[in-house]
């Protein structure tokens, strides 16, 4: 709080007349981006093993966050949630039961200046999309990736 009894956070530039909200975001993202991808059918785990870690290895600087449900083949009525976070993979945690009706395998990445399609071609053996808006702002690459509808087929 300052001497009058105000906040430095309680206003900002969002309080200014003829603030841009997109812009302001954008202007402030410095490369990072996030963006769900779906993987199309039960995958195996060498496949995935090999994409996610593929990716860790040669851009896991830049690997922020990964998180997804996962439908691999061999275990394909039980879902296995998955993280990663850099260099660093987890072991996937198995759940008893797909938590809704969609049984696609669903990866959410943060990242920093990796395109889209470096992810995508990472994941080519399982015909992956992207669904809803990415996340991104001037800074980060790829901002021309192919979207697909959020919907199952």
């Amino acid at each position: 709080m300052d001497a009058h009894g105000s906040s430095p956070w309680a206003e900002g530039p969002r309080d200014k007349p003829g603030h841009d909200d997109e812009g302001d975001h954008a202007a402030h993202t410095h490369g990072i981006a996030a963006l769900t991808i779906v993987l199309d059918g039960a995958v195996s785990r060498l496949d995935f093993a090999r994409a996610l870690g593929g990716l860790a290895m040669s851009r896991g600087n830049d690997l922020l966050r990964v998180k997804g449900i996962v439908r691999f083949a061999d275990r394909p009525e039980h879902p296995a949630i998955v993280q990663a976070a850099q260099h660093a993979m987890f072991a996937p945690e198995w759940l008893d039961d797909w938590p809704d009706s969609d049984h696609r395998s669903r990866l959410v990445f943060v990242v920093h200046d990796i395109a889209p399609e470096e992810i995508l071609e990472r994941f080519a053996f399982a015909s992956p999309k992207i669904i809803g808006p990415p996340a991104l702002g001037p800074h980060a690459p790829g901002t021309d990736a192919v979207l697909a509808p959020a919907v199952p087929d």
